[in-house]
């Protein structure tokens, strides 16, 4: 007899087996590494059989090949561009794909900044409380207690 996975309730799961199972979710699952429900794994078989599908439309495509092509495309427009008398409109193209890669660099640097900013001001608060509770005689097994409640 195969073990199931799950069992709805724990008199359901058979005596010599109950050591096998945890109650997970409100449900008893059977407590072994490496195993996940059906359910999810018709999930991600139907998600990986979908992408597969997706990656066929490219067989065949060189994805370096069709860069460099778009490269060399965008080089003979600026070309093009430059004997037509048109500067400005190849100036501002080079600013517009400049502006962008910088943009994108400044939002990292910004959510970098931000997240650091609120560690910091997180780690000098529970200092101040650890080094006000001290002076008063907090007790070095309520450290933690006393940060949770200042935060």
């Amino acid at each position: 007899m195969a073990l199931k996975y799950k069992y709805a309730t724990k008199q359901e799961i058979p005596a010599e087996h109950q050591s096998l199972y945890v109650e997970r979710d409100g449900a008893w699952l059977l407590d072994a590494d490496g195993v996940v429900d059906k359910s999810k794994h018709e999930e991600f078989r139907a998600n990986n059989i979908a992408l597969a599908n997706q990656l066929k439309r490219f067989e065949g495509i060189d994805p370096d090949a069709v860069r460099q092509l778009a490269e060399d495309k965008r080089k003979l427009e600026e070309a093009q561009q430059l004997k037509a008398g048109e500067v400005d409109k190849v100036i501002e193209a080079r600013l517009k794909t400049a502006r962008a890669e910088w943009d994108k660099q400044h939002g990292v640097v910004v959510a970098e900044r931000d997240a650091l900013t609120g560690r910091l001001t997180a780690i000098q608060i529970d200092q101040a409380v650890v080094n006000e509770a001290t002076k008063r005689g907090l007790r070095p097994t309520a450290i933690p207690d006393i940060t949770a409640r200042a935060e």
